[in-house]
């Protein structure tokens, strides 16, 4: 288990207080620790599988 700790305590907070919580913050937005906790995943490619043009819809029937 990780022995850090953070406290929220009355007055100003000092320049070491303010870049401990950005890493903090800037990991769990990541959800991964180390290097590359600012890193963003790729986004997933596009795909146009799922699309069908309205034009398919009545292609190939006749109305009865």
């Amino acid at each position: 288990m990780d022995d850090r700790i953070l406290r929220v305590v009355a007055g100003d907070p000092t320049p070491e207080e303010l870049s401990a919580l950005i890493c903090v913050l800037y990991r769990t937005a990541a959800g991964r620790d180390g290097e590359d906790a600012r890193a963003l995943p790729p986004a997933p490619r596009w795909k146009p599988h799922g699309y069908r043009s309205p034009r398919s819809w009545t292609a190939g029937r006749r109305a009865p």
